[in-house]
């Protein structure tokens, strides 16, 4: 007998040679070849949410909600234009340097028009008040500091 060299014959795999489909009989359903191609969905370039930390906030309104009346609106906009200043005169120009803008370009007659641009509007004037109330802060009176469980404290 011969002895078996290190190096054996390796025989290349048989291809696979596409068969011809056949008519499908009553009843029978036809499964796809999975070694032909299929056309496949191009995928879609979505740009991933930015999400910024800080004082950026999510939508503040329901979709449904009714929207302010043109007088409470004109309120809401006055209170919070005085809030922006009273921010400004306490904790300096660099705490509202980005409010003011946001707040002047406010158009207030044509945003009061439909109930739509009201719904906007008021989402606008709540997102400018709770970037004024994150930056305001709170202030802790030495009582309240020394006591938290005072009555003036609660």
């Amino acid at each position: 007998m011969k002895p078996r060299s290190a190096k054996s014959k390796i025989t290349p795999p048989a291809k696979k040679l596409p068969v011809a489909a056949a008519p499908a009989a009553a009843g029978v359903i036809a499964v796809a070849d999975p070694t032909t191609p299929t056309a496949m969905a191009a995928p879609v370039d979505t740009a991933p949410v930015a999400v910024l930390i800080g004082d950026d906030t999510a939508p503040l309104l329901d979709l449904d909600q009714k929207p302010m009346t043109e007088a409470q609106l004109v309120v809401e906009y006055q209170r919070v234009g005085r809030d922006i200043a009273k921010l400004q005169s306490d904790r300096g120009t660099d705490k509202v340097l980005d409010l003011w803008p946001v707040f002047r370009a406010i158009k207030l007659k044509e945003s009061c028009k439909t109930a739509e641009t009201r719904l906007n509007l008021e989402g606008t004037l709540k997102q400018l008040r709770s970037h004024i109330d994150r930056r305001r802060g709170i202030t802790i009176s030495t009582e309240c500091m020394n006591n938290p469980l005072a009555a003036e404290c609660q």
